[in-house]
């Protein structure tokens, strides 16, 4: 029996399918980014006086997959609630927490501040959609050529980590 891949029976159907199935396949891009939503800044404050970080269990997987590739991966931090970029930090190693015995991720801090929805509201991710990066969910791989402007962003802003 021949397994039928597409969500309409047409060959349209197979390109979506296509865009659905890499959402956590492998892309090119290496170094990889990878968008973090934070709930509160608050928890950007601490992970950037600590260097550590608890992902959700989904982008948890993505970075240890990435990880296992070989690929550098940076991580892109965004709070909805203030529509504020607040950092980039590089994904160093996972180890288990001492006191809640959860994977934690060490992180180095490459550009830390704020950097406001108006300044990035350009910056559309092909991965996903071409959604602005602003909308997209917690762990979304960001293309690398679209990370790559939001550095640019913070070179020009001076907001180095």
């Amino acid at each position: 029996m021949q397994q039928n891949n597409t969500f309409n029976g047409d060959n349209q159907g197979m390109l979506e399918f296509d865009v659905v199935r890499r959402r956590f396949e492998d892309y090119d891009d290496n170094p990889m980014f990878l968008l973090i939503r934070a709930s509160e800044k608050r928890n950007i404050d601490i992970a950037q006086s600590c260097k550590k970080w608890v992902f959700s269990p989904q982008t948890e997987k993505k970075v240890l997959y990435y990880s296992s590739k070989g690929k550098i991966i940076y991580l892109i931090y965004y709070i909805k609630e203030l529509e504020m970029v607040m950092g980039i930090a590089e994904y160093r190693s996972m180890s288990i927490g001492q006191r809640n015995n959860k994977p934690t991720a060490i992180i180095y801090w490459l550009y830390k501040g704020c950097v406001p929805k108006n300044k990035i509201r350009h910056l559309r991710n092909p991965y996903d959609y071409r959604k602005p990066i602003s909308e997209s969910l917690d762990g979304v791989v960001i293309q690398q050529g679209v990370a790559e402007e939001l550095i640019r962003i913070y070179n020009e802003t001076g907001k180095k980590g």
